[in-house]
């Protein structure tokens, strides 16, 4: 057994580390605060010491491990909220990494101390944040494997996570649809693991299952591990434990799947949903509890043992009938309610054939029992016989038109059903009984935007905003719906009330840069797509918008700047080639310009823009028979492009071909009879053919 060696406060390692003191013990190393001596003012760091296990095969796997995470942190160490990798040696024997110390608190200690006021909202903004970084990690093909809490960091300086300890990742090298050969040794957290890496076979959907696990974590106040699980299927039995909407307790229970085929693939995929979270068909959790029976109350044993007595007591001094009558009237109403609970015991179980015969005998007895209408939708639903589940609703609205529960059920299978007009009624109908129901009017927003119902959806928005005003996400979705509705100010005010409540968030700032755009403000819209790329620094998008402001503004050599940095995050961007290249041409850079035209062409072969541009460069340089070939090129993609018309028509003019040049001319007034330089040019071209000839 190989020991390794004690390091005690004040020793030296390489002679530039001093160690400070401990910080902790993993399976795979002991991890110590130290003093960087060779770096000016002594830089603070943290040196990971390997720890072999008992036998040589551990040990091995433990090499193989620090050697990974120090390739990786070098691979990775480029983003902001992933520690910076120092240095990596040997010594003695054993191996060393020095990486960025991160002073802050780890998650836990926010965990168990999460807020419950706005509970929703701070964990929707918690799942955001590791995903953001978890993004950048799977996008270069990593797994970290051990996400967790004591994993992520609150970083101190600025309050943002920082993502640790990837001792345990794992460089994905083959295809990830194709299943490894090799056994890979299982790491992580219990309870932040899921089967498939407890068995050694992890995947980038092992660490959407940690993320989710740990949002149950702060929604539960329980760690995951404690938490019961399905016997049958293995998935975590969270939902009776919280109140949430149904779009976050789907969106977390997707995360958190036990088949990892059933999860989000990806951050990248988890980041989508959870922005399109409201997007989405779900009503709100938990269901409606069993409201009693309106006109027919349940009557306790004793109550009516006693009523029993009363009645034949009244049957006794000559009110007979009546008494027989009134407790045949609640021996019937009990024997329905009884049938309704019985339902319903059989439903929680999924033996909805059974919830369903229970459901019919109820409503033989008491044909106005509304919940029993709507127990046996349900049970029809679940059985997939949505029609008779549709008219199972539609009665028991019929009895009581403001069941509002009747009324989201049957307005979520509408929707379901692809009876999209259908369901925008019915869920009207529920937001008119239940003016402050959010989900309703979630989904009511959701289908309007769908059937392109616009301007009912800017009302529905200004529901829900009154109902969550410090909503980020219902703003910002307004913004985008006024944005496409041509209401520039409207979204501008949307999207400034978004950023008001959550500066961070980019895709705020970029989309409000695109509204100031469209009412030509640019060095405001600029500002905002600065502030966008702020918070996602590899945003193309962001930069390429700035280019285009830069362009308006006639600002070529900023614009350049920008389009260079544009093709650094996105080389096969091709319109920002082209661009690029369009603002060296006003430049008169002709050179450069056709270089990057070059470069638009490679990634698009029919951009007819940039075949037509490079034409005018090679124009401008006199080298008419290569303009005349680009000419050429752009108008067998676009026949009816005037401007390439009029300029094959120019250049043919200097090449003296003037039957050809008219013919030119002739074609670009087709396509735009107003055009006065093209009627100037072939009168000019008419002129010259008859005194010079062609």
């Amino acid at each position: 057994m190989q020991q390794t060696t004690n390091i005690a406060p004040g020793a030296k390692l390489t002679r530039r580390y001093q160690i400070i003191s401990k910080l902790g013990q993993g399976g795979f190393g002991k991890t110590f605060l130290a003093r960087d001596l060779y770096f000016p003012g002594d830089r603070i760091c943290v040196v990971k010491q390997l720890k072999p296990q008992i036998n040589s095969l551990s040990a091995k796997t433990a090499k193989r491990l620090f050697e990974n995470e120090a390739k990786i942190l070098c691979q990775l160490g480029n983003h902001s909220q992933i520690p910076q990798l120092y240095a990596y040696f040997e010594e003695d024997g054993e191996f060393y990494l020095v990486e960025e110390y991160i002073e802050g608190h780890d998650l836990s200690e926010e965990l168990s101390n999460f807020p419950q006021k706005d509970e929703e909202e701070k964990v929707i903004t918690l799942i955001r944040e590791i995903l953001e970084i978890l993004e950048f990690v799977h996008q270069n093909k990593v797994i970290h494997r051990d996400i967790s809490p004591r994993n992520i960091i609150r970083r101190k300086s600025d309050g943002k996570l920082v993502l640790i300890d990837f001792g345990a990742v794992k460089k994905i090298t083959c295809d990830l649809n194709r299943q490894e050969k090799a056994y890979t040794i299982a790491i992580g957290t219990p309870g932040y693991r899921p089967s498939e890496q407890a068995s050694g076979k992890p995947k980038l959907s092992s660490d959407i299952y940690a993320v989710g696990a740990i949002a149950i974590q702060a929604l539960t106040s329980r760690l995951p591990h404690t938490i019961p699980t399905d016997k049958k299927t293995g998935e975590i039995s969270w939902q009776p434990r919280v109140k949430i909407s149904r779009q976050l307790f789907r969106f977390i229970n997707t995360m958190v799947r036990y088949d990892f085929r059933d999860r989000y693939k990806s951050a990248t995929e988890a980041l989508d949903a959870l922005n399109n979270l409201y997007s989405t068909n779900i009503p709100t959790l938990p269901a409606p509890e069993v409201e009693p029976i309106t006109d027919r109350p349940d009557i306790p044993h004793f109550l009516a043992s006693c009523l029993s007595r009363i009645f034949i007591l009244f049957f006794i001094i000559g009110i007979g009938t009546t008494g027989f009558v009134s407790i045949d009237r609640w021996k019937t109403s009990s024997k329905a309610a009884q049938l309704y609970k019985q339902g319903q015991t059989f439903s929680q179980s999924q033996r909805y054939e059974e919830a369903l015969q229970s459901y019919y005998l109820a409503v033989e007895i008491t044909p106005n029992y509304q919940q029993a209408w709507k127990g046996q939708g349900d049970a029809l639903q679940n059985l997939k016989r949505y029609e008779e589940a549709i008219n199972a609703y539609d009665k028991a609205i019929q009895i009581r038109s403001d069941y509002w529960e009747a009324w989201m059920a049957k307005a979520v299978l509408q929707k379901k059903l692809g009876k999209q007009k259908d369901a925008i009624e019915s869920f009207k109908g529920v937001t008119q009984i239940k003016p402050d129901y959010l989900e309703a009017w979630q989904e009511l927003t959701s289908l309007q935007l769908e059937q392109k119902q616009y301007s009912q959806a800017v009302t529905s928005f200004d529901r829900i905003n009154e109902l969550q005003p410090d909503d980020a996400g219902s703003w910002y979705q307004k913004g985008l719906l006024l944005h496409k509705l041509k209401d520039y100010r409207g979204a501008i005010n949307s999207f400034d009330r978004a950023v008001e409540i959550k500066r961070d968030d980019y895709r705020f700032w970029y989309q409000r840069g695109n509204s100031l755009t469209m009412l030509k403000r640019y060095q405001q819209a600029i500002r905002s797509y600065q502030k966008a790329l702020r918070y996602k620094p590899n945003l193309y998008q962001a930069r390429y918008s700035q280019g285009m402001a830069f362009i308006s503004l006639k600002d070529y050599q900023n614009a350049i700047a920008a389009f260079d940095r544009t093709v650094k995050i996105k080389p096969n961007y091709s319109k920002a080639w082209y661009h690029r290249g369009w603002s060296l041409h006003q430049l008169k850079k002709f050179h450069s310009a056709i270089s990057s035209y070059n470069k638009a062409l490679k990634y698009n072969r029919n951009y007819y823009q940039a075949w037509y541009n490079r034409g005018n460069c090679y124009f401008n340089l006199k080298k008419y028979s290569q303009a005349l070939a680009d000419y050429d090129r752009a108008l067998k993609i676009k026949p009816n492009y005037p401007e390439a018309w009029y300029s094959k028509g120019n250049t043919l003019l200097k090449l003296k071909r003037f039957k050809k040049a008219n013919y030119a001319f002739s074609r670009a007034l087709h396509y735009k009879p107003n055009y006065p330089e093209a009627k100037q040019k072939k009168r000019r071209s008419l002129r010259l053919s008859e005194i010079i000839g062609d």
